[in-house]
């Protein structure tokens, strides 16, 4: 960037302030959230419009004039009609009408092809090649057998192993006279592109002949024409799969038939989730006779604490009752020890921050969470509302970040929480972002990249990051949200867990807001909760 550019935008960084400063209070305190409001105020810092600005422009950077209130605001004083805000030429006109600098607008959209190719080193792990074996072995194999499960803690590389199985799988089975298909199934756009990134960093090392890659998630399948001859490795969410298994056009329901017919196997990333009502059926359909099921995961269960494990009994029956584990193939009684020890994986030092917070709870909410349901929406607004416990957390969280300089990844409560924890951050000097399931693709791509290049310290998050997220050098995760999910509990303490040897950190703080309620096991614990399951 040049000189004359760096003053330009600073001028219109100001520019912004003063502009923003200027609207209707009401216009920023909506825009803002009212629990926001309520959390700036509490902790005595100033709600002013000038204030409000500040912390609109920190909490969404470039998204603040994709958010409804100001948008409408902006377009009444111009007067023009309020648009959608992206990268268009009324998003352009407007940063021009008001001055402010190009860079502004959104970051461009990634542009993915549907189709792309890959042809053709580092050494596994021991206890990855010992899974990989066991894995590769059940897949070139005849047996009655079609479907296993195989767990590997968060962090230990399963993606890894899966691909090193599938390159097996496709080296040994290919049979070149005839077109042939894998499928892999995730649930998120994050999940899907990195399945896709994976294979074609692995098969350009190791593959002998073209695969076609084939993005088909995200509407993809019907712009291309046909299905490639020869051998496809095909990505699609799960969410896509089932829209295609139901959809009117027919096109796309011939493609999708085409693909299907000569799928020989089948990948399910974050398998404890399969048997949710639409997967269970898309994955279903795509089982055709003969095809071969995978599922991956880190938690092979559906229960929480001391509830009906019925759930997980009959994802156990989904997968045959067949599972591979680093402990069962590597002859490790415990995993995370294990992994822990050889440097694989981050040891965890886990501190509990007590809150005085006391969760009252009806017989019918006793009732829910003794079997295993998690907290109803009202009892989250109570936690998100408490003054004394979020002032509680927020000092913990400067003491982290600035006497201990830790890289911190916070799980919050919910949307407004992640929002208001961020903003209290940032307004103390501490540079602190939250992205959440209501921000834009661009504001979280954009927010994981600065995160990532360490350009500020704590991300605060709720409902995005608990899957298909790596960030190898986070040192501390703080879970603000209570929870009785043995398997999100178990997600989200993995975003700590990279080790040394996987470019990551020796340790990882595990700060575990703590009310009165206890809703989780300890992490060993959390890795072997369903074995009973699935021993039967």
């Amino acid at each position: 960037m040049s000189d004359l550019h760096t003053i330009e935008v600073e001028e219109s960084n100001k520019n912004l302030l003063r502009i923003l400063s200027g609207l209707p209070s009401s216009v920023l305190q909506s825009a803002l959230g009212q629990e926001t409001f309520d959390g700036l105020k509490s902790f005595g810092f100033g709600t002013d419009d000038h204030q409000i600005a500040k912390t609109l422009i920190s909490i969404y950077g470039n998204d603040v004039f994709g958010i409804k209130e100001i948008n409408e605001s902006l377009c009444r004083n111009l007067n023009i009609d309020p648009f959608r805000w992206g990268r268009n030429r009324k998003s352009t006109d407007l940063l021009d009408n008001l001055g402010i600098d190009r860079s502004y607008l959104p970051d461009p959209a990634i542009r993915r092809e549907p189709i792309i190719e890959s042809i053709s080193d580092s050494r596994l792990h021991k206890y990855q090649q010992s899974v990989k074996s066991a894995l590769s072995l059940f897949l070139v194999e005849d047996n009655e057998q079609k479907s296993i499960m195989v767990q590997m803690p968060t962090g230990s590389g399963k993606t890894r192993v899966a691909m090193e199985s599938i390159y097996d799988f496709l080296r040994l089975k290919y049979n070149q006279r005839e077109n042939f298909s894998v499928i892999w199934l995730a649930h998120t756009d994050e999940l899907c592109e990195q399945a896709v990134e994976s294979f074609d960093m692995g098969w350009s090392k190791l593959g002998s002949f073209e695969v076609n890659l084939l993005r088909l998630w995200g509407g993809n399948l019907g712009k291309i024409s046909d299905i490639p001859d020869g051998i496809n490795f095909a990505v699609i969410s799960l969410q896509s799969a089932y829209s295609m298994m139901r959809t009117r056009n027919q096109h796309v329901e011939d493609l999708f038939t085409e693909l299907r017919k000569n799928t020989k196997l089948l990948i399910i990333d974050e398998a404890h989730i399969s048997k949710a009502n639409t997967f269970e059926s898309a994955i279903n359909f795509l089982c055709k006779h003969g095809t071969k099921k995978i599922g991956l995961t880190a938690t092979p269960g559906r229960h929480g604490l001391n509830s009906d494990n019925e759930e997980t009994i009959e994802l156990a029956r989904f997968f045959e009752g067949n599972k591979i584990d680093i402990s069962s193939e590597f002859g490790e009684v415990n995993a995370i020890d294990y992994l822990q020890n050889q440097g694989i994986l981050s040891k965890v030092e886990q501190e509990p921050l007590l809150t005085n917070l006391t969760i009252q709870l009806n017989l019918n909410q006793q009732k829910k969470l003794a079997n295993g349901e998690d907290l109803s929406q009202d009892i989250i607004k109570q936690v998100v509302n408490d003054e004394e416990r979020n002032n509680t957390i927020i000092k913990h969280l400067q003491y982290l970040s600035k006497e201990l300089n830790k890289k911190i990844l916070v799980f919050a409560a919910s949307v407004s929480h992640a929002n208001m924890i961020s903003a209290v951050l940032s307004a103390t000097g501490i540079e602190s972002r939250s992205i959440t399931d209501k921000s834009s693709q661009q504001q979280r791509r954009a927010a994981i990249r600065d995160f990532k290049n360490e350009e500020f310290s704590v991300l605060c998050n709720f409902g995005v990051l608990s899957t298909g997220f790596d960030d190898p050098k986070i040192n501390c995760v703080v879970i603000a949200r209570p929870t009785f999910s043995v398997v999100l509990y178990s997600q989200m303490v993995g975003r700590g867990l990279r080790g040394i040897k996987n470019g990551g950190t020796e340790e990882c703080l595990l700060v575990d807001v703590v009310d009165n309620l206890v809703t989780q096991p300890e992490l060993k614990q959390a890795y072997n909760y369903f074995e009973g399951e699935w021993n039967g």
